[in-house]
């Protein structure tokens, strides 16, 4: 089955049906686009076999049940995206493994469990969205040593705690959407301390305590949400 392909774009069409798992036997893909389209069924595993595989966009589909824990196995992969699908079960643990990664995409799909405190160790990930799904538990406080971030979006899921100090010390950080969670706590003072930050959701949680000097201060800052929270104090 077409073993020397190496890019299959098939990406904004009618297709329908499954992914089938012979895709595992195109061994010298580097990328597989099958976004916009009306698959259904499961990821298949054996897409894990195509270790050349540097790009693997299935969004916008209606792709159902777990992600395969053998998507670990694409250590060459630097985008991944499955957003905008039915996908349920936990985020496997084992995407950590993808050192190479820069974005991953699972948002507006059913996701459940705590976020993977080991994809703390992907320090080339410069966007990360898992929003729009039924993830719980805290943000893990590891992701300070992302520092090459540039977009971190966890709103609508229903996420605890507080928002780590950490956060601050991304000095590329531009956009932060916590939104629609169930955060409390107070702000981080240093939240936009040595950074870039441009955008900053926090609205819909359950924060509290004064809004930091240094936030109404951050000269990067275009858009500040914080609306539907317990703040207090002055502006100014």
């Amino acid at each position: 089955m077409l073993k020397s392909l190496t890019d299959l774009f098939l990406r904004n069409n009618g297709l329908i049906g499954f992914i089938p798992k012979e895709i595992g036997n195109c061994t010298n893909l580097q990328t597989l686009a099958l976004y916009d389209n009306n698959l259904v069924g499961e990821i298949p595993g054996e897409i894990g076999n195509i270790k050349s595989l540097m790009k693997l966009y299935l969004y916008r589909n209606g792709l159902n049940g777990t992600i395969p824990t053998q998507i670990g196995n694409l250590s060459l992969a630097t985008n991944i995206d499955f957003s905008e699908n039915y996908l349920s079960g936990e985020i496997p643990s084992e995407l950590s493994r993808i050192q190479g990664l820069s974005l991953l995409h699972l948002f507006d799909n059913q996701l459940t469990g705590v976020i993977p405190i080991e994809l703390s160790r992907l320090k080339n990930l410069t966007k990360l969205d898992l929003s729009i799904n039924n993830l719980t538990g805290p943000i893990p406080l590891g992701f300070q040593n992302i520092t090459q971030m540039l977009v971190l979006q966890l709103f609508q899921n229903f996420l605890s705690g507080t928002i780590p100090r950490e956060l601050g010390l991304y000095s590329k950080l531009r956009v932060v959407r916590f939104s629609n969670n169930y955060l409390e706590g107070r702000i981080p003072p240093h939240i936009c301390w040595n950074s870039n930050l441009m955008y900053l959701n926090l609205e819909s949680n359950n924060l509290h305590g004064n809004i930091p000097d240094g936030l109404i201060k951050c000269d990067s800052l275009v858009v500040l949400l914080l609306r539907e929270n317990s703040l207090t104090g002055n502006l100014l």
